[in-house]
């Protein structure tokens, strides 16, 4: 009489088979990697055109040329020169944001009726307030699409305002933060 072989038991419902998390890990560190590859090569296209290093060099220039440039204008035009240089910018070249903003927070500080265009300006640290206000200015200026135009106003017409127009290069501290020259 031959014995009938017996089949292998079957795996509890639900058990993953064994090549399964060496299979989801590799996906991981794939997608990792290819992630990371592309942010690579988007830099590395900056850095050959030599935007980044351009930018990143001149951002206490960009504030110097802003406070030169009101000197000789009006605030609104500080906001308007501001956004010029803003608007171009991609919505993750935070160099080129920043030396706008820059430009824009120097421009303020030496234009003339620079304190009227505060009025009405929220606290820089009422984030869902001053982030209303500047989508307001944005679509009153036709710029409700441009993902630099808000971007642009929070950090250069609302920080001015926050920190009472004084002349200092604003810091990349949250507002409200103190720095070490103000502690006593």
């Amino acid at each position: 009489m031959s014995e009938t072989p017996v089949p292998p038991a079957a795996p509890p419902p639900g058990a993953r088979p064994r090549w399964a998390v060496p299979l989801i890990v590799l996906g991981v560190v794939v997608g990792v990697g290819i992630g990371g590859v592309v942010t690579g090569l988007r830099y590395a296209r900056l850095w050959m055109e030599g935007k980044v290093t351009e930018v990143a060099l001149d951002l206490p220039g960009l504030h110097a040329a802003g406070a030169e440039f009101g000197g000789e204008h009006p605030a609104e035009a500080c906001v308007d020169a501001g956004l010029t240089r803003a608007l171009p910018c991609e919505k993750m070249d935070m160099f080129c944001q920043m030396g706008a903003a820059l430009f824009a927070h120097g421009c303020l500080t030496t234009a003339a009726g620079a304190p009227e265009l505060c009025a009405g300006v929220p606290m820089e640290s009422d984030t869902a307030a001053v982030r209303e206000w500047a989508e307001n200015q944005c679509d009153a200026r036709g710029h409700a699409d441009a993902p630099t135009c808000a971007p642009l106003l929070i950090q250069s017409w609302a920080r001015y305002c926050t920190d009472g127009g004084e002349a200092a290069v604003p810091s990349m501290a949250p507002a409200g933060a103190s720095s070490p020259e103000s502690s006593p």
